[in-house]
């Protein structure tokens, strides 16, 4: 009977043992779920602010490539304005020149009528 007592005694130290080890692996299971929970949402959220920064990014290269072919027409429509000054200062030193031939010419033919 002492050897039944003592194996009775042993087996409920056995439950009692079972049972705090369940209930820990119960508490681990929620922590477990409410951290996976929580690292879910994290995720998600992860996932918007990739999707937000994807599409700004695809968003400044299509203004990006839009203001290097404006400024690839701005750089011709100022080299087209170059040539016109160029093109309008050197009109000018000739203009200048051929009137001041003009009126060498006709200082040298008002001299010679005079004379």
């Amino acid at each position: 009977m002492i050897v039944q007592e003592s194996q009775l005694s042993s087996q409920e130290k056995l439950i009692r043992d079972l049972r705090e080890e369940l209930s820990s692996l119960k508490e681990q299971e929620a922590s477990a779920l409410s951290e996976n929970k929580s690292m879910t949402g994290e995720v998600s959220e992860m996932k918007l602010q990739l999707e937000k920064l994807v599409y700004e990014s695809k968003e400044a290269a299509i203004t990006s490539d839009a203001m290097k072919e404006q400024n690839g027409e701005l750089e011709r429509e100022l080299e087209e304005l170059r040539v016109s000054f160029l093109s309008l200062h050197f009109s000018r030193l000739l203009l200048t020149k051929l009137a001041s031939s003009l009126e060498i010419g006709r200082r040298t033919q008002e001299q010679s009528e005079e004379c």
